[in-house]
């Protein structure tokens, strides 16, 4: 993975160069270009620095001594964990439930994309002979 810092430094020096061009450029659309893009590279600057300050805020670890809600115990049992006095254990997830009938409920969906098409309209002369 790239430097963040090192990326920052290549998008600032970026920058310096789209202002120089910006301030030789032709025409006032050339001119503007160049500025939006300099400044398009100083907040991707700005946004790799700040991705290096918090890479390096995370590097810095704590040492979180023992208590009583974090203990390393060896392998126990169910009831000796619903014995003691912290959290109960999460219960298992069931399998859904069919109905008693057997029947399963519809999984047909509507395309994703685009909103329902309307019915075709029937003519009179359809009506008619129905």
């Amino acid at each position: 993975m790239p430097d963040p810092s090192s990326a920052a430094e290549r998008y600032r020096s970026d920058a310096a160069r789209f202002f120089e061009l910006a301030k030789d450029a032709p025409s006032h659309f050339i001119r503007d270009y160049y500025n939006g893009l300099a400044r398009r590279y100083l907040k991707h600057a700005e946004n790799q620095e700040e991705i290096a300050r918090t890479s390096e805020s995370f590097a810095v670890t704590e040492i979180i001594p023992d208590g009583p809600g974090v203990q390393a115990a060896a392998e126990s049992s169910p009831e000796e964990v619903a014995a003691s006095d912290g959290p109960a254990p999460p219960t298992p997830l069931q399998p859904a439930q069919e109905p008693a009938d057997g029947s399963q409920p519809s999984r047909r969906r509507r395309p994703a994309r685009g909103p329902r098409r309307p019915r075709k309209a029937m003519s009179s002369k359809t009506l008619r002979e129905n």
